[in-house]
């Protein structure tokens, strides 16, 4: 019998570092940084919650924002909604309030909720800047590592510039529903950019996702530029997965239920708040001003520039209780910059997700003297699709 002789066992090659940035992951390194970030300014403002005087931390915040704590604190005990404890009451967007009063079940009195309350604003505004860190990397799709880098670099940076903006992050401590709707208005861009399913099975997942993800932002915020929002996510939605029978029942079942509530709780579907603004004097205005198509058309440039400009929280002053929001508005010198430098990139990023789906549609056409200068890539293609728009991902529609 012959002894078999063990085989020597040779290292591997050592890879140059290049080669072991290889498996390198993005979405690693950018939620780390954004997490670290979010680590080392939480407890600044936890702080503040936590340890400040109850009666002065009350005061530090709008008054209608007792509109949504009060309501909700007692219908754990009085199984619905009221502000006094006696007469029912609607002064509310219904997504946030829902929210609020199942948050509720866990406190025992008022003080405890409120303080918990306003962490939960602050963590929802964590949460949003993390996930805004992870959508921008979605357009991260440069042919060189320079410009990769730049991009990796341009993502981190997103979400430590949502997370450090001081107007921003003193909304999200006031209790009220913007921080929610900021929520989930960026769960749905995640949603409609993800990648693409290859069965049936998730692409319904996905679209019931969508549908169930707009109808909570509608409740959760009813103005005329979230309604306009939800409609071009919910056609993007139907374009990209095909499955309306998935959509649509998750879209209906949330509004359709609110609806019947409101109607026998309250006799009228919409909030009292948003009837009362569509109908009644501005706030901010020295005469009675109603919201008529004449007043939108007249002013409306200037009321959409006041919420660009509050909503890129620019004004550079913190919203003093009680004080009028239209009076802070005009004291950053670099309002137009900013605000050009956030809508181009909101166009670009939705100019990249509209090519990358119409791409992996095969909707883009080669022209022919793009062919010209390279043959032989071409015809070794051999009819195959051309990734035309010159991204390092190769294309997979053959997967789906």
């Amino acid at each position: 019998m012959i002894a078999a002789v063990p085989l020597p066992v040779s290292r591997p090659p050592s890879r140059p570092w290049r080669a072991r940035l290889s498996g390198f992951s993005p979405s690693i390194a950018v939620s780390g940084l954004v997490l670290a970030f979010i680590v080392g300014l939480l407890p600044q403002p936890l702080a503040r919650v936590e340890q400040s005087d109850f009666l002065e931390l009350a005061a530090s915040i709008p008054d209608d924002s007792f509109y949504y704590l009060l309501p909700a604190f007692h219908f754990k005990s009085k199984r619905f909604f009221t502000f006094d404890g006696y007469l029912p009451t609607y002064g509310f967007e219904p997504g946030y309030e829902v929210v609020l009063s199942a948050y509720a079940m866990f406190f025992d009195d008022f003080q405890s909720f409120m303080r918990g309350a306003m962490t939960l604003g602050l963590l929802f505004h964590a949460l949003t800047g993390l996930l805004i860190a992870l959508l921008v990397l979605r357009v991260a799709d440069g042919r060189t590592a320079l410009v990769r880098w730049l991009q990796y670099a341009a993502s981190a940076g997103s979400g430590f510039f949502y997370l450090t903006r001081g107007t921003v992050l003193f909304t999200s401590m006031t209790c009220k529903e913007t921080i929610l709707a900021s929520l989930l208005l960026v769960v749905l861009l995640l949603l409609v950019t993800a990648s693409r399913a290859s069965s049936d099975r998730r692409k319904a997942c996905l679209a019931a996702l969508c549908g169930f993800g707009v109808a909570a932002l509608l409740l959760s915020r009813i103005l005329p530029t979230t309604l306009a929002s939800c409609v071009l996510i919910s056609g993007f939605a139907l374009a990209r997965w095909r499955k309306p029978w998935s959509f649509i029942p998750a879209l209906l079942v949330p509004l359709v239920l609110w609806s019947a509530y409101a109607m026998l709780a309250f006799g009228h579907v919409v909030p009292t708040s948003v009837r009362v603004k569509a109908t009644a004097a501005s706030p901010w205005q020295t005469g009675p001003v109603a919201y008529t198509w004449s007043v939108l058309v007249s002013h409306g440039i200037d009321y959409l520039y006041a919420a660009l400009v509050f909503a890129f929280g620019f004004h550079g002053k913190m919203a003093i209780p009680q004080n009028d929001r239209a009076s802070v508005l005009v004291d950053s010198r670099l309002e137009s910059l900013w605000i050009a430098i956030g809508l181009t990139a909101i166009v670009l990023v939705i100019f990249t997700g509209a090519a990358r789906l119409a791409k992996a549609r095969g909707a883009l056409e080669v022209p022919a003297w793009s062919c010209s200068s390279r043959a032989a890539p071409c015809a070794a293609h051999d009819g195959d699709s051309i990734d035309v728009c010159g991204s390092r991902r190769p294309h997979r529609d053959a997967q789906t």
